[in-house]
């Protein structure tokens, strides 16, 4: 049987005499005697179904709720009200990377506690860690290459990085061959490429017009120019305005403005052939004629040359084997040509008519 609500009166009852319900309002079913008992709702004491469904579902709630380390649930039965407590989790105080403080309210990550391993994982090698992009943000993956662009702009083929006075610069590329110098002293050193100079890819270096080399003056046993397996040979300067030769860390010629000398042991020699030495003039000749002869010429080896000697007295005599040949005045104004020899004895060769 099924009764709608809506059609009992106030006064009107629903079932037996044992168990009898009422309606006392619209909507509201009353038990008026007897007992309903259900898996849920248990009516013996009175009231109405909708009140006693809520408490059942209060309770019910209730009783799933379970308290964990931080909350805690408190049921009030009375004013149907259900509570949750936070319970403080973290004491302040340094926890190892952390410091906690205010109650657990502050974290704050000690200093030099993240490790790298832990702050990020690069996607490749060569990566570093920057920001590129303009404005504020995070870090990014950068290489090498874009940093260096980022540092001096848009780079060229050729170009070279440096540090101006205040901030990297990029030298642009020079002509094949040029020479980079430092183009400025000081505080603000510039490089730049040489218009003078420039060597080719077989090491020949060349100069412009007017270019000059300067190099240290040099030692007899580091000439300034010498050579790559022998570099106590060479020319060095031994004083102003004069040039030496150096062969084995000795010094063997000198030159000079007047001249030349023999340093190491007064010998000029040749071993063949007719080479010569010439003077100032190519018309003056001193050359080897045969093995222990030397022939003065002129133009050439065929031209004739002489012997000048200017008058001295007699020089001291000569050792053994050898003969000293001068000039003397023969004390009546004239010159004659002499002779000494290894007695000391001195025989004229021939008078000045």
């Amino acid at each position: 049987m099924v009764v709608k609500l809506s059609e009992l009166g106030s006064s009107q009852k629903i079932g037996s005499l044992a168990t009898r319900f009422t309606q006392p309002s619209a909507g509201v079913m009353e038990l008026e005697s007897g007992t309903l008992k259900a898996p849920v709702l248990d009516l013996s004491s009175g009231g109405s179904i909708g009140s006693t469904l809520r408490e059942a579902i209060d309770d019910r709630v209730a009783a799933l709720l379970t308290n964990s380390a931080s909350v805690t649930w408190t049921y009030n039965d009375a004013s149907g009200t259900l509570e949750a407590t936070a319970l403080s989790g973290v004491s302040d105080g340094d926890k190892g990377d952390i410091t906690v403080a205010s109650s657990g309210a502050s974290w704050t990550i000690d200093a030099q506690a993240v490790t790298l391993a832990k702050l990020v994982n690069a996607s490749a090698t060569k990566r570093i860690l920057a920001r590129v992009t303009a404005g504020a943000g995070s870090y990014e993956e950068s290489t090498i290459d874009s940093i260096l662009d980022f540092v001096a702009g848009t780079p060229a083929a050729g170009n070279l990085l440096y540090r101006g006075a205040s901030a990297y610069a990029r030298l642009a590329a020079g002509t094949q061959g040029g020479l980079m110098f430092q183009h400025t002293d000081g505080s603000n050193p510039i490089p730049a490429w040489s218009d003078k100079w420039t060597v080719n890819t077989s090491g020949t270096l060349t100069g412009a017009s007017g270019s000059i080399v300067l190099v240290p003056q040099g030692t007899v046993s580091a000439p300034a120019y010498s050579f790559s397996g022998d570099t106590n040979t060479g020319l060095y300067r031994s004083a102003a305005d004069e040039i030496d030769l150096a062969v084995g860390g000795v010094s063997s010629f000198s030159f000079f403005p007047d001249g030349m000398r023999s340093i190491s042991s007064g010998v000029i020699g040749w071993s063949a052939g007719d080479a010569a030495i010439a003077g100032g003039s190519t018309d003056t000749r001193m050359l080897r004629s045969a093995a222990g002869i030397i022939k003065f010429a002129g133009t050439s080896s065929s031209v004739g040359g002489a012997i000048e000697l200017l008058e001295m007295t007699a020089p001291s005599t000569p050792s053994a084997n050898h003969v000293r040949l001068y000039a003397e005045d023969n004390g009546s104004g004239k010159t004659r040509l002499m002779a000494r020899f290894p007695s000391g004895a001195a025989q004229q060769v021939a008078i000045e008519p």
